[in-house]
């Protein structure tokens, strides 16, 4: 897995994305843990535009940075867990912690957000008592 982060050309079209959301896009790369977590092979995570839709409606809040911060999320995150079924739910630290649900398809073959929002230690610690942990530590979440 790469730890340059992500390129200028995801970051762009994540931003017309936001812009003018049609179809899907990928978002990024799924962390090595979450994907075998969901025992899938491929890597790339979408956002559908459906999805974009119910995420401003429910949490409005969210800015373009935190959208660009997704790939990040997704990819290098501080904590991933087990989620419901075909779910994880991967963590990661900054400026606003932040919560990536990624569902698999049933087939296995593809991997979609299906929530992101801004996240707090109350909230990590109520998802480690119902999931389980398979990458990281939630000792002294947020690490700051």
């Amino acid at each position: 897995m790469s730890s340059a982060g992500p390129t200028r050309a995801l970051l762009d079209a994540i931003r017309s994305f936001l812009e003018h959301p049609v179809g899907r896009i990928s978002v990024g790369r799924l962390h090595d843990a979450a994907r075998a977590a969901l025992a899938v092979a491929a890597a790339q995570v979408f956002l559908s535009a459906d999805t974009l839709a119910k995420q401003r409606r429910e949490h409005p809040e969210l800015t373009e940075a935190d959208y660009l911060l997704l790939p990040s999320v997704l990819e290098t995150p501080d904590l991933v867990l087990e989620w419901q079924g075909l779910r994880v739910a991967v963590l990661r630290t900054g400026a606003h912690d932040l919560i990536a649900i990624v569902k698999a398809t049933a087939e296995r073959h593809e991997t979609y957000v299906v929530s992101f929002r801004r996240t707090e230690r109350k909230d990590v610690l109520r998802m480690v008592r119902k999931g389980r942990i398979i990458f990281g530590d939630a000792t002294g979440w947020p690490r700051r």
